[in-house]
């Protein structure tokens, strides 16, 4: 798009498919437009869409609409300006539905708009869950259109009426990423998929919201599958499975999937054979489901897939040479070597060429990460290749010059082609160093002997530039030093030092942690710290409430909780005697969400809140005891931390629903966080510097 405006009349257009997507260039004069486009069934129409973005950045930036035309044959009939116009679609005679995904919001939400021929508003509506397709009928007398999670709904529209006649809860695992009309107009078709690129149609609605008879049938086999009842489930799903069908194949890999995280019972034997034949079809991302699918199957028992491994190698193999595949080749023998020695040495030979010689160094760092897989379970493999590893910590002189392009590599996302420059944040040499960093200290907590030559070159990243690779280095040492401490005491006083003065607050909480955990004294002074954050749990100042909660959960909850058991345990026993402190911080922070008006304030107050449930949910319902036990206030029964949110989700529902961190709400303002592509540090920041 350009300042100039195009203007109803005869325009120039040009349309290009690439892959999945459509592109249109329409042209009048000095105005130019570009964007996505969608066509109604005859060709005559044909409804094009560009999103709104901002020019310009911080307080200084300007918002700019997007753009939406209707173009019959070479005419311009109308334009509209919209915040955020993204999928839409266009009926015989003209009328179009516009999904708006909105700019301006505190949390999820989205606009539909239906607009006729000449232009007029038709129908519009603001939803609360982001949307995700939509469509019209040949005659644009339906409308249909679908929300993403919390809701993940379908909706079907009456255009002549302007009303919603009915809400279809979506059975599908993922959300509607496209919807169409049959060719009779009687049946709604819905695509669901991980991507609009690779999604496939999973059921069929009828214009009165039910499951089409077809659907419906097929619901109920998968339900057989998935809850283990009715006929032989494992005949069932062999009816997906064998199906020449790739929707149908799809529905069954995601069914065989599912029964396996519930541990159902079937005859894997049986399967195994359809799995081996989707393997080496010729639909790649049925390839891939399936071949996900075999490896979950090996890891409950690898002599279930000892039938088909070299089949599986040799699909792998097929991938390292295949464009934008190589990586999930290398990750996949990674995974089928740790099942099994034998496997690990058929397959180390491909992943050591890589990791020395590819000249593309995404293909190295997956190299390296399939080495750091088999090191767990067969550490005695890899030992020739943690000397290469050492390398890449170092100096890239060796290897830099190697690669194809230094500058910029390809990468493919949802089918599109995708050039990644250096110059856009992405270091090859950094990137790969941190791999290395990773694998090293994965390897070393288990075999430190293997990796303690190497223990000069890591101690060298703490002085790198890059706060990631410092705090890599810094786990790599905290897991090196786990058997033998003396690997790490000769720099505690650097580590405290880092911990002091260093500004990246994930290397400095890293370098915390480390000291926590090797050093009595510092532990001690946590603890002694605590009586302090549980006071300032009441105090006035969310960002200072903020930063308590984050420092309670860093010691008792988070995942790299580092106190030694007898010092969490004196933390424990704190917050345990002060329950009535922890469950009014949680009702002041919801009563401040209610009464904030501030965006940046109220997310500040919502990452509060996950926190703070998750850290004290705990002490606000049960009783701490002397065991490390919990006691459930509900009913007197005694759990493990673990156990406790487990029993209050299946024997007090309703409280559970009060307390547990994460619901409708609360997702809702993940999805917006996530959405915002920022990382962890910058959405922090940003919260901090705009709240009050």
């Amino acid at each position: 798009m350009n300042s100039d405006v195009l203007k109803r009349g005869r325009v120039n257009i040009r349309k290009e498919n690439r892959l999945s997507l459509k592109f249109m260039d329409i042209s009048q004069g000095a105005a130019h437009f570009h964007g996505g486009y969608s066509e109604s069934p005859d060709g005559i129409f044909t409804v094009a869409y560009a999103d709104g973005h901002c020019e310009g950045s911080g307080d200084q930036g300007k918002w700019i609409n997007g753009q939406v035309h209707l173009v019959k044959d070479n005419d311009l009939l109308w334009t509209k300006q919209l915040e955020r116009p993204n999928d839409c679609a266009v009926s015989d005679n003209g009328v179009a539905i516009v999904e708006d995904w909105l700019r301006s919001k505190k949390s999820l939400g989205g606009k539909i708009c239906i607009f006729d021929s000449k232009g007029e508003l038709l129908f519009e509506k603001q939803f609360e869950s982001n949307l995700s397709a939509c469509g019209i009928s040949r005659d644009g007398k339906h409308a249909v259109f679908s929300t993403a999670f919390p809701d993940n709904s379908i909706y079907l529209i009456d255009v002549e009426s302007r009303v919603v006649l009915w809400r279809f809860k979506n059975t599908a695992k993922r959300v509607a990423l496209g919807l169409s009309f049959s060719p009779e107009n009687n049946e709604i078709l819905v695509s669901t998929g991980q991507t609009s690129a690779t999604k496939g149609l999973s059921y069929a609605l009828t214009l009165t919201g039910v499951l089409s008879r077809e659907s419906a049938e097929e619901l109920n086999k998968i339900q057989q599958i998935t809850h283990s009842n009715g006929p032989d489930p494992t005949e069932t799903l062999l009816e997906f499975l064998l199906s020449t069908d790739p929707s149908k194949i799809s529905k069954g890999l995601e069914t065989l999937q599912s029964a396996l995280y519930k541990k159902n019972v079937l005859n894997y034997q049986k399967i195994i054979p359809s799995l081996l034949s989707i393997i080496e079809s010729n639909s790649l991302e049925l390839s891939k489901s399936a071949m996900k699918i075999a490896l979950m199957i090996g890891k409950k028992s690898p002599t279930l897939i000892e039938s088909i491994s070299l089949k599986i190698i040799a699909k792998c193999t097929e991938w390292l040479s295949t464009p934008y595949e190589s990586e999930n080749g290398l990750m996949t023998l990674g995974e089928l070597g740790a099942l099994n020695a034998d496997w690990a040495i058929h397959v180390l030979p491909l992943i050591m060429d890589r990791l020395q010689r590819s000249e593309a160094w995404n293909e190295r760092r997956f190299a390296t990460f399939a080495i750091g897989q088999i090191g767990k379970t067969h550490p005695e493999l890899i030992r020739d290749a943690t000397p290469i590893l050492a390398r890449y910590l170092g100096d890239s002189a060796w290897w830099l010059h190697t690669l194809k392009d230094n500058s910029q590599e390809t990468f493919e996302a949802a089918d599109l082609n995708i050039s990644i420059s250096i110059n856009d944040g992405v270091d090859p040499e950094v990137w790969l160093r941190d791999a290395a960093l990773g694998v090293l200290g994965d390897i070393g907590a288990e075999h430190p002997d293997m990796v303690k030559d190497f223990v000069p070159m890591i101690i060298l990243c703490l002085q790198r530039q890059e706060p990631y690779t410092r705090k890599r280095a810094l786990t790599a040492l905290c897991q090196i030093a786990q058997t033998n401490v003396n690997y790490i005491t000769p720099i505690i006083p650097t580590i405290e030092r880092i911990a002091e003065i260093e500004t990246d607050p994930k290397v400095k909480s890293e370098a915390r942690r480390i000291l926590e955990t090797f050093s009595p004294k510092t532990a001690e002074r946590s603890v002694a710290n605590v009586s302090d954050l549980i006071a300032n749990l009441s105090i006035e100042n969310k960002v200072s409430r903020y930063r308590s909660i984050q420092e309670l959960e860093r010691l008792v909850y988070s995942y790299s909780a580092s106190l030694p058991q007898k010092y969490q345990q004196q933390v424990l026993l704190l917050l345990s005697k002060s329950p009535s402190i922890l469950s009014n911080c949680v009702q002041r922070i919801r009563e401040d969400i209610k009464n904030s008006n501030e965006e940046k304030t109220r997310w500040l107050l919502m990452e509060s809140l996950i926190m703070a449930k998750r850290t004290f949910l705990d002490f606000i319902v049960a009783e701490y005891l002397d065991n490390g036990s919990f006691r459930c206030k509900l009913c007197n029964r005694e759990f493990s931390r673990g156990g406790l949110r487990n029993h209050l989700s299946k024997s007090h529902p309703e409280t559970w629903q009060l307390v547990r961190p994460y619901n409708d709400e609360t997702l809702q303002y993940l999805n917006t966080k996530n959405q915002s592509g920022l990382s962890y540090e910058d959405w922090e920041r940003q919260l901090l510097q705009g709240s009050s």
